[in-house]
């Protein structure tokens, strides 16, 4: 979801530019088979329910999806007549500077016609300013948005966790932890998860010292020799049920 804010942000870093012109300024279309592009797609409509758009230009804001002028999106306001429309993925820069009723394919039916009047009532108080759009959290309108803020939107009603007090509240350096903590939810970056995110080749994928056996974490502290060897030297029980446990 960070990576979802960060292609949100006005701020025009080359990575997103380029990221922009494969997916399109609204980040619907998918026109790029990426491992990010991969992450945004499976990540944007969560980022959308979490947030609200107080409106700039509208550049970056999608007309349909996000919300930004009700207090749900334009899609779920006006159903039938988002069935007409042509590009469901279009911005509100790009809508507002054209025709409205371009928008849609010709003869709608009588609750598309109705709810376009509608729709065209609301968008007569719209006014772009020469600003970026920005996102606020859509629990407190009052705060924008950042990735604690919204994990605790997203982790309100758990269980506490008993595993991440004993994480976190270890005396270890901060890296340690956070190595921990990757290792725990397997998110570390061993060759064969680069592997399978397409960022090695397979034959560049294998333990150094074991040969065609891929690096994965299980390997790294259960499996290979080595690993097996340190653990019986320290007198430490290690095996493939516990070794992520904290």
């Amino acid at each position: 979801m960070k990576f979802v804010h960060k292609l949100h942000d006005p701020n025009p870093l080359p990575w997103k530019l380029w990221f922009r012109s494969q997916v399109g300024s609204t980040l619907d279309v998918q026109r790029d088979n990426s491992f990010l592009a991969r992450i945004v797609q499976e990540e944007l409509p969560r980022y959308r329910a979490l947030t609200r758009v107080s409106l700039g230009d509208g550049k970056l804001t999608s007309f349909w999806s996000d919300r930004w002028l009700l207090g749900s999106t334009l899609a779920d306001t006006f159903p039938a007549l988002f069935s007409h429309c042509i590009n469901p993925h279009s911005s509100v820069h790009f809508v507002m500077s054209t025709s409205l009723a371009a928008q849609f394919r010709s003869r709608l039916t009588r609750c598309a016609t109705e709810e376009l009047r509608l729709l065209a009532d609301c968008l007569a108080l719209v006014v772009l300013r020469d600003i970026s759009d920005a996102r606020l959290l859509t629990l407190d309108n009052s705060s924008h948005y950042t990735s604690s803020a919204a994990y605790r939107a997203l982790h309100q009603n758990d269980m506490p966790d008993p595993d991440a007090y004993r994480f976190w509240q270890t005396r270890l350096p901060t890296k340690v932890k956070f190595f921990g903590w990757l290792l725990h939810h397997d998110r570390l970056n061993t060759l064969a998860s680069m592997h399978y995110r397409h960022i090695r080749p397979l034959e560049g994928s294998y333990c150094e010292q074991c040969t065609g056996v891929l690096e994965t974490s299980a390997h790294i502290f259960v499996e290979c020799p080595s690993a097996v060897s340190v653990w019986c030297k320290i007198g430490i029980s290690v095996n493939i049920e516990n070794f992520k446990m904290p």
